[in-house]
């Protein structure tokens, strides 16, 4: 199991003692922070900057990542992506870069909160941290804002019940559970509870059917949510009409390509869910 930092090597990578070179770790944040959704990147930066080089990335929060000359992005989103590249990098480090990640999630600055949040919940998916500080996690994932809120519950978008099943001990997944029942009895817009019911319908399905009513509604209503909740409705209950109908309307008529693609997926027989109906 990887060793968080002692205080007193914190304190030396905080003032740059042992720590790659400025311009290093600005060429790799610059790197991650142009795509953010490639995570070999982070994971190779992860490798040549470690815990020390990740302790000095705030030095590029103000935009002084380096852009790859390919990307182009407007000075205000440029500083909004260099802070979320460093916790990006925290991912691949593992257990170690809790205590970075952790004092940035529960910190004084607002505007790190959902990104921080996001890349907790991700270690946590991959069982780096302790159920305690994923209970505190989650009770402050519910007191946020709704869109910082849907951000950090993005942190589990792709989280897989099989992989999880390995990783999570009994005590984290039922923190995990707890704490996403709670986000969602909790949420105070309809997005916030769709980013909240997407992870919990596939570690605890039964739970997330107590919500079923909600999502029909949704559903059959329209809007900007029906197709989210239709998709939910059709992996919590494969039997329901009207989800299966909608989602061939949508599959039928979305304009993006690869929208039309992934619901077709959802059209087949559906796989059981624990505790589903037959």
């Amino acid at each position: 199991m990887k060793k968080g930092p002692s205080a007193l090597g914190s304190f030396l990578w905080r003032v740059g003692v042992g720590t790659p070179r400025t311009r290093v770790v600005w060429e790799h944040v610059g790197r991650v922070a142009a795509d953010l959704e490639a995570h070999e990147v982070a994971a190779r930066a992860a490798r040549v900057l470690g815990l020390p080089g990740l302790y000095r990335s705030p030095s590029a929060w103000g935009g002084d990542a380096i852009q790859p000359s390919e990307s182009a992005f407007p000075r205000r989103e440029w500083v909004a992506r260099c802070q979320a590249a460093s916790f990006e990098i925290a991912v691949p480090l593992g257990r170690a870069a809790v205590p970075f990640v952790e004092e940035n999630a529960f910190g004084p600055f607002a505007a790190l909160h959902g990104t921080a949040l996001r890349s907790l919940l991700r270690l946590a998916a991959n069982g780096e941290v302790d159920p305690s500080t994923l209970d505190a996690a989650l009770d402050r994932i519910a007191e946020l804002e709704p869109d910082a809120s849907e951000e950090a519950l993005d942190g589990l978008s792709r989280l897989d019940p099989r992989t999880a099943a390995k990783r999570l001990n009994r005590r984290l997944r039922r923190s995990f559970v707890e704490g996403l029942d709670r986000v969602a009895g909790r949420a105070r817009s309809v997005g916030q509870r769709l980013a909240t019911l997407d992870p919990l319908s596939r570690l605890d399905p039964d739970r997330a059917r107590r919500f079923l009513p909600d999502l029909q509604g949704l559903m059959t209503r329209g809007g900007e949510h029906a197709l989210a909740a239709a998709v939910l409705v059709r992996t919590l209950d494969p039997r329901d009409p009207k989800a299966r109908e909608a989602l061939r309307r949508f599959a039928n008529e979305h304009p993006d390509p690869r929208v039309r693609e992934t619901l077709e997926t959802h059209l087949r027989p559906p796989r059981p869910v624990p505790g589903g109906r037959a």
